[in-house]
């Protein structure tokens, strides 16, 4: 049996992993792209070698990658991100399209937020980008992470949105996420029973 994959993306905030989760409440197997990465470089020697080697021993806590520092280091400006990106990308995409092409559930998401940024619209047979407005952005973020400062917070968006623009809308379907959880939830049901026509 062939799987359906889809790509699911968006900027923080928009609501994707929400959206993937009803995707996972409707039977889709998930990847999550972000607890890969993850495990890749708790699991590989020479990915945290490279890490210790460009941002030091501070990202380390009891021996083990402290998340929080990294993320203060590479969210201060763009060059340390794209540094990171650079050593932690490229087996991460290996290893994201190993589990795409073992899988074999009938429906697989990426949820994943640079699928744009890493130009692999061909891997899959539809691409979603979950969209929300900055300022809709902001306040989830904000009430879900009550300790995250504002202008931090404006910083990290900043960021994130100069690495890589949304996706061109003529080869990716728009879901607007503006609105309540339950109306997010019923545009992933219209989207499943469009692609179950097909």
């Amino acid at each position: 049996m062939k799987s359906i994959k889809i790509a699911l993306a968006g900027y923080m905030g928009s609501g994707k992993t929400t959206c993937a989760r009803f995707f996972a409440d409707a039977g889709a197997m998930l990847i999550n792209a972000d607890l890969e990465a993850k495990a890749l470089m708790e699991s590989e020697p020479k990915i945290l070698q490279e890490l210790k080697a460009e941002f030091g021993d501070s990202i380390l806590e009891n021996d083990k990658i402290s998340y929080s520092r990294l993320g203060s280091i590479v969210f201060g400006s763009v060059e340390p991100l794209l540094k990171l990106n650079s050593i932690t990308h490229p087996p991460l995409l290996k290893k994201l399209k190993k589990l795409l092409s073992k899988e074999d559930s009938r429906i697989v998401v990426l949820d994943a937020a640079l699928i744009p940024l890493w130009n692999i619209d061909s891997w899959f047979d539809f691409r979603i980008w979950v969209e929300a407005s900055r300022q809709i952005r902001m306040n989830r973020i904000l009430k879900k992470n009550p300790n995250i400062k504002e202008a931090q917070l404006i910083k990290r968006m900043d960021i994130q949105e100069s690495t890589f623009s949304p996706p061109s809308p003529w080869k990716w379907s728009y879901i607007s996420n503006e609105d309540s959880v339950e109306s997010l939830g019923q545009k992933v049901f219209l989207f499943l029973q469009q692609i179950n026509r097909k």
